[in-house]
């Protein structure tokens, strides 16, 4: 911790960690690099964290109408459940279940997808076209360039499917206020306000790697609380006294980091939390994706390019998400494609002859659940579409600051896909996620399941001794 700046002790500090590999001639060398990023108090009271001037713990700072802490004080906002004692009165619905929300939020992506592909549809290549140009790729190249737009109404689209918008609750923005985006900096670290700390020849993957992780952050909590307070922050309390320090990472360290909190619990509860960033989420994502539908049809369709065994894995169980992104997108696009031209001939061969045929992303969805109502390797294909679809829902979700609401949809629907495919510790990590990140909110009240006559007898007993 020599060189950090940890003088403030109202400051909240998170650990980011990174395995590096450093190939020597009998093998790799592995370090485990190290990051702090530190998100300074003024910053923390702009997000409703601390009182700004001229109030106190006691005020709310969220009073917009609609928000989910509206009517909170900044003490109560603090308080979290304690898992422990609320599990018996939450089941599955309340931590992991997929909402109306949710739902909505994976139509608005598909429906969004399909209605740009109708705009320009009419400018696709034939299916002889396709065909072509597929047979003379060295000589013949197809000239015509596509912009997505998408300017369906947000209230009445016509596909009958509600669009959702972001919303940034709070006050209103004053622009005077907003940051200038011409603002520049030296580097990312200082963009991010963050402190490169020395590496560790370690292994990541290593469970003993994990525990010197978290004993390092519990010194660095212990550093910043112990600090003193000055120019009136002395009677405000200090946001890591009270929430615990993130270590932010790779999936299978958060994983060991989650096993190693549960077995010493008395040494790390509310001191730190592990998460796993949309990095190794969405990777895992596509490798999942391929261990379930490669042998129904990914592998005879993306085989038709990549026909060796390994040039299948490179998409199918890819090191890097890098490697199946632009591929997946050609794919999901002809796909729907021909869902369009299916549903196009469908419309043809029941209109009149003199009838203008026109067609909705709707009625496409529609022709696509139909025919896998029928056949079921087109239900098979539909599902696995789905699937696809959450995959861009992550990535965006990341993007433009990131939206927290959009990756929670994505990964409540992909928990299932982790489920299905034996993919225990990101099903496992999933849920840690809306257990510790969502704790306020739950249990619900309106959707407690009722206690059967047995454990209200347990409790009685528990309560009269």
């Amino acid at each position: 911790m020599k060189g950090l700046p940890v003088s403030d002790p109202h400051n909240l500090w998170l650990m980011l960690y990174d395995n590096i590999g450093l190939r020597i001639r009998k093998g790799y060398e592995q370090y485990t690099a190290i990051q702090w990023v530190r998100i300074a108090k003024e910053k923390l009271q702009e997000w409703g964290v601390y009182p700004t001037e001229g109030t106190v713990m006691t005020d709310c700072p969220f009073t917009g109408r609609g928000h989910p802490l509206a009517g909170k004080s900044y003490i109560e906002l603090r308080v979290r459940k304690d898992w422990a004692q609320v599990r018996e009165d939450v089941n599955f619905e309340d931590v992991i279940g997929v909402g109306n929300e949710n739902v909505k939020r994976l139509a608005d992506s598909t429906f969004g997808t399909i209605h740009q592909l109708l705009a320009i549809f009419g400018d696709l290549p034939t299916k002889e076209e396709a065909i072509l140009l597929v047979q003379n790729a060295g000589e013949v190249k197809w000239n015509r360039e596509y912009a997505a737009t998408d300017d369906r109404d947000a209230d009445d689209t016509e596909d009958g499917v509600e669009r959702l918008e972001t919303v940034t609750y709070g006050s209103e923005v004053n622009e005077d206020e907003v940051e200038d985006p011409k603002e520049t900096h030296s580097s990312h670290y200082e963009a991010n306000d963050a402190h490169i700390d020395r590496p560790m020849k370690r292994d990541l993957n290593s469970k003993s790697t994990c525990e010197v992780l978290l004993y390092y952050c519990l010194e660095m909590r212990n550093t910043v609380i112990s600090k003193d307070a000055e120019d009136g922050w002395e009677a405000i309390p200090k946001i890591m006294e009270e929430v615990p320090l993130p270590v932010c990472g790779d999936g299978n360290p958060t994983f060991l980091i989650s096993t190693l909190m549960k077995e010493t619990p008395e040494k790390y509860s509310r001191k730190v939390v592990g998460y796993s960033g949309g990095f190794h989420m969405l990777l895992e994502a596509h490798r999942k994706r391929g261990d379930a539908f490669g042998q129904t049809h990914l592998e005879d369709i993306f085989s038709c390019w990549r026909p060796t065994e390994g040039q299948l894995r490179w998409v199918l169980n890819p090191g890097d998400p890098n490697q199946i992104n632009a591929e997946l997108i050609m794919y999901v696009l002809g796909m729907y494609a021909a869902a369009i031209r299916s549903a196009l001939i469908g419309k043809a061969n029941s209109a009149a002859n003199d009838a203008e045929i026109q067609l909705s992303a709707k009625e496409v969805v529609d022709h696509m659940l139909a025919r896998a109502k029928e056949w079921p390797i087109v239900m098979m294909v539909l599902i696995e579409l789905r699937f696809a679809e959450l995959t861009f829902m992550l990535k965006e979700s990341q993007q433009n600051r990131g939206d927290v609401d959009l990756y929670h949809t994505a990964t409540k629907f992909l928990s299932r896909l982790y489920a299905g495919t034996h993919c225990t510790k990101y099903t496992h990590l999933i849920t840690e996620l809306f257990l510790t990140g969502t704790a306020p909110q739950i249990p619900r009240r309106s959707s407690l399941r009722k206690e059967s006559s047995q454990e209200k007898l347990k409790t009685a007993r528990q309560y009269s001794r």
